[in-house]
């Protein structure tokens, strides 16, 4: 007979500088299979998965180590599956018998006999970490923090990552049977382990139980529930330092899946599960029960609603009532009294007003008579002027006849004198003119000429190659002095500004005759 024993898998990390992680898994009954020929012998299988990590968390290396053990006498044939990557016996050198991928164990034990390998481990891990490095606030890498100095704070996180998707069973708030999709974990629980050397001051974590290690560094633990509900997939810890010439201390993370149902440290916390579903159930009937009664009271509150309802509507015909119909007959009957009382008023006022005016028309009536009597005074001396005026006009009209001659006579001889000066005026304008263009041109015109002969000349005897320099001084002299002279000629003639040129004076003539005949004809 054979007893095959359930036992923990440990995984753990570890890595100098950095991190390691053990990790336990469960070898269920039935996992093994075996057979004993007489006798009787417990099996005990074990495996530890060890993980060595940078301090980064990058995995270096993973293996896997499993520990058979046999107890009890008789013979033994079973089959131990394990990875078969890099197998290595740890017992001796001697090779182990694989067939489809598992070993092989033929025996005969007596007593006890272990069988040790290692291997590599080739599956998926079933926790994820990472690793945050932070110096004076600024996220840095691992390599950054050696032989530096600063306040130095590590986070990580740890993550169970054994989710599967599955259909949960489960009772609604009325006891139905429902089902939920919902992603369901191996539960493990865990701690991380660590210890800061002396160059570490001022540590301080919310999540570690911290302990000094006798040496001046100071030993930090930190767990691990990755067990929802009970507790999250995953768990955030960490410490601040301040640190000096730093270093990445080594970190061990120790991992074990465990049965919530079965574990002495959570079964309490199942069990609280177990009474909370329980209690819900009870609580979720008595809820039904006083929905009914919800209902019954529901109903009486509609019946006393409606009645105070029906009563609002009579209070509200009543305030009709009085407002619309009572209300108004009051005011228009006060409205009357007040309009009579007015009338009444206004009657008294008019008879004083109409006594008043009578003795208005009375006061007016004298002034209207006198006014009469200045009337009559006023149209008699209007008769004597009238007649007076009348005996003045025929010498009045006389003399106007005797001014109107006399403006006649002034017109006509205007009119003549204008038929005799003006065309005097605008002949010597004219000839003005004519002296201007037909005399000025053409003195003007020989004028130029001449400069321009006295300047040709000026040119040929300054060039002229037979001439001594005295001669041609002397008649460059001669015919600057022609030069000069015909210039104050045109000067003379063509000064229409200087009172004393000659193209003044026609100029004054000719502006002079044409002003006055301008004046004479207007």
């Amino acid at each position: 007979m054979m007893r095959i024993n359930s036992k923990k898998t440990v995984f753990r990390m570890t890595a100098v500088g950095g991190m390691s992680l053990l990790v336990a898994a469960a070898i269920a009954p039935g996992a093994i299979a075996a057979d004993t020929i007489g006798g009787e012998v417990a099996v005990s299988n074990t495996e530890t998965v060890q993980v060595l990590m940078d301090a980064s968390g990058k995995i270096d290396s993973q293996r896997v180590y499993d520990q058979l053990v046999l107890t009890g006498k008789g013979k033994v044939d079973l089959a131990n599956p394990v990875s078969t990557n890099s197998l290595r016996n740890l017992d001796g050198f001697g090779s182990y018998d694989l067939r489809d991928g598992k070993i092989r164990v033929q025996t005969d034990v007596d007593g006890t006999k272990k069988f040790r390998s290692v291997s590599t481990f080739t599956k998926k891990l079933p926790l994820d970490i990472s690793v945050g490095y932070f110096l004076d606030g600024k996220k840095v890498q691992p390599g950054d923090v050696v032989g530096k100095s600063g306040n130095l704070e590590v986070r990580y996180r740890v993550t169970n990552n054994t989710g599967v998707d599955a259909e949960v069973p489960f009772k609604d708030g009325k006891g139905n049977d429902k089902t939920a999709k919902e992603s369901v974990v191996i539960p493990m629980v865990g701690s991380l382990t660590t210890t800061l050397p002396s160059n570490f001051t001022k540590v301080k974590s919310e999540e570690a139980n911290a302990a000094g290690d006798g040496r001046g560094g100071t030993s930090l633990s930190f767990t691990m529930t990755l067990i929802p509900p009970i507790g999250k997939n995953y768990a955030d810890f960490g410490y601040t330092a301040k640190i000096t010439d730093g270093i990445i201390p080594k970190a061990t993370i120790s991992a074990l899946p465990i049965n919530p149902l079965e574990s002495p440290s959570f079964s309490g916390a199942a069990a609280s599960y177990q009474g909370g579903a329980e209690t819900g159930a009870d609580l979720t009937a008595g809820a039904t029960e006083i929905d009914a009664n919800l209902l019954k009271l529901r109903d009486g509150a509609n019946k006393l609603v409606t009645g105070l309802l029906q009563l609002q509507a009579g209070a509200g015909q009543l305030s009709a009532g009085l407002n619309n119909e009572a209300a108004p007959g009051a005011r228009k009957l006060a409205d009357g009294a007040s309009q009579l009382d007015a009338g009444a008023g206004k009657i008294a006022a008019g008879t004083g007003d109409l006594n008043a005016g009578a003795n208005k028309l009375n006061t007016g009536a004298g002034k209207l008579s006198a006014g009469a009597g200045d009337l009559n005074v006023g149209a008699g001396k209007l008769s004597v002027g009238l007649k007076t005026a009348g005996e003045g006009a025929p010498a009045l009209l006389d003399g106007i006849d005797k001014l109107t001659a006399g403006a006649n006579l002034v017109d006509a001889g205007l009119t003549t004198l204008n038929g005799l000066v003006v065309p005097a005026l605008n002949r010597i304008n004219g000839a003005a003119t004519a002296l201007i263009a037909g005399v000025l041109g053409p003195i003007n015109t020989n004028l130029n000429n001449a400069s321009s002969a006295v300047g040709g000349a000026t040119s040929l005897v300054s060039g002229s190659p037979t001439m001594s320099g005295a001669e041609k001084t002397s008649v460059l002299t001669a015919l600057g002095g022609a030069s000069q002279y015909i210039a104050g000629v045109k000067s003379a003639l063509n000064n229409t500004t200087a009172p004393s040129g000659f193209m003044y004076g026609l100029g004054a003539i000719k502006q002079g005759s044409a002003d006055l005949a301008a004046g004479v004809d207007a």
